[in-house]
């Protein structure tokens, strides 16, 4: 009968910061592709833009920064290691 093991605490820390870092980058992708979206619908205007666009576009903002921000420290993180 095999034994399981459980991995020591280094190599399943940078698993999960891997994993955190493919999910930010995901996340990252999905915002810019909203916000890509949603710049062209302001940019086809003819008249001016609507105010619930203009406040997507800034939370899209700063959720987007947020997420780069987190991304950097587990980057930073890393090479500490």
């Amino acid at each position: 009968m095999a034994r399981l093991t459980l991995p020591s605490a280094g190599p399943a820390s940078t698993l999960a910061a891997e994993l955190e870092q493919q999910r930010l980058a995901h996340r990252a992708a999905r915002i810019r592709r909203a916000l890509s979206a949603m710049r062209r619908l302001a940019d086809a205007r003819h008249d001016d833009v609507p105010m619930p666009l203009l406040l997507g576009m800034s939370d899209f903002d700063r959720e987007l920064s947020r997420v780069e921000q987190r991304m950097r420290e587990l980057n930073s993180s890393d090479a500490l290691l």
